[in-house]
């Protein structure tokens, strides 16, 4: 099979599930990626430990990772096999920001900016941070914003340039990894 995509999706949970710890969780979300027949995993990062957010909701803190994967098809189409995995696995959405068993975001397709570059600006520059479009939107609006994301991100895919910034994953991340809210470690360095 020919992988012509390249995407990176973001990986994230604090509730333990019939698969384990949050870790375990997640490492098995990823072995659900691995499985579908249009992808190829390419590269997985370390699993971070982050803070929950918003700060006040006093929920456990977060496992992160990313994965680098290339795929055969459509942004909408990976962005529905991951809402699959995340229904099977027995994600419930009842609340924006809410404790989750699994969430898998799709943080970067190619160089694509969708839907379209001025609704992308428009949920980037918005200060409610629960702004969002019911479509598949990429790279993600605040990705360049969340350490839990960009450094997960920039450890399996360095060189990619953002489309829209023209800066590089590993440069955004170093933004990040400078700032007082960085409040990012590994997730086993106990």
């Amino acid at each position: 099979m020919v992988y012509s995509n390249k995407a990176v999706i973001g990986i994230g949970g604090n509730k333990p599930s019939s698969f384990g710890d949050c870790d375990q969780t997640l490492l098995e979300s990823v072995r659900r990626i691995k499985s579908l027949q249009s992808v190829e995993v390419v590269a997985q990062s370390a699993i971070y430990k982050s803070k929950a957010w918003p700060p006040e909701s006093n929920q456990s803190d977060y496992a992160n990772m990313a994965v680098l994967i290339t795929v055969t098809g459509s942004a909408h189409d990976l962005l529905g096999a991951c809402q699959k995995i995340e229904n099977d696995m027995g994600r419930i959405r009842k609340e924006r920001w809410g404790a989750r068993v699994i969430d898998l975001d799709l943080l970067a397709f190619d160089d694509s900016i969708l839907p379209n570059i001025d609704i992308w600006r428009g949920l980037e520059s918005n200060e409610d941070p629960s702004a969002f479009v019911e479509d598949v939107t990429v790279p993600h609006p605040r990705l360049h914003k969340r350490p839990f994301a960009m450094i997960p991100f920039s450890e399996v895919y360095p060189d990619w340039i953002h489309p829209v910034f023209g800066q590089t994953s590993t440069a955004l991340a170093e933004c990040l990894s400078r700032g007082e809210n960085h409040q990012l470690e590994l997730y086993n360095d106990n």
